[in-house]
């Protein structure tokens, strides 16, 4: 036992967190890498945006004073959001930063995806005021995206990931699937939202 832990914690100490948990280096990227990471992650291209720093900033601007930790959070890599499309309203929203978990982040930390609709628990919800429309303001549509056909279904779950969050990326999108999977017998659309051009 000492032998291992006397092996552990050099390698620990050598190695950041960010290799740990899966991060890469940021860069910014055109929207065709955006379309090719896309493929490699399995999203469904009909229903794929990205949001950029220029468009972030026109439609959360005066957040930046009035609200500084809801813009921070606004601008958080990876974010689940789920909402009731008819009534306009807001189930969950979760944040990568308030989450917590290592080496991977434990997006269903209080159990808020074993249920349906999924339940915010104890977790910190501080975007709970923005309609579904406002939270496309800041998105560019890829290829044939649009919102049109949104207002077909009952139920909106977007999904907000970055490359450079690796692994934390995949392992997001996949249990956002599996809830949409789970959920099967209710009308759920899905949104993916890349965050890597904002920073």
């Amino acid at each position: 036992m000492t032998l291992k832990l006397g092996i552990l914690i050099p390698i620990l100490l050598l190695t950041s967190c960010a290799e740990v948990m899966g991060i890469k280096k940021w860069k910014p990227l055109t929207r065709e890498q955006i379309l090719v990471e896309a493929r490699k992650y399995k999203i469904n291209e009909v229903n794929l945006f990205y949001c950029d720093s220029q468009s972030f900033k026109t439609a959360y601007f005066s957040l930046k004073k009035s609200d500084k930790r809801l813009f921070k959070d606004l601008g958080q890599p990876l974010q689940l959001k789920f909402y009731d499309i008819k009534r306009d309203s807001q189930f969950i929203y979760l944040i990568n930063c308030y989450l917590g978990g290592f080496p991977n982040i434990k997006w269903n930390r209080a159990g808020s995806l074993n249920f349906f609709p999924p339940k915010q628990g104890p977790i910190k919800r501080p975007d709970s005021l923005f309609s579904v429309k406002s939270n496309f303001a800041p998105l560019i549509p890829l290829e044939n995206s649009s919102i049109n056909n949104i207002s077909n279904y009952d139920y909106l779950l977007m999904i907000h990931w970055s490359v450079f969050m690796g692994r934390q990326s995949k392992n997001l999108i996949k249990i956002a699937k599996k809830f949409v999977r789970n959920n099967a017998d209710k009308s759920i659309e899905v949104v993916y939202v890349n965050m890597d051009n904002i920073y």
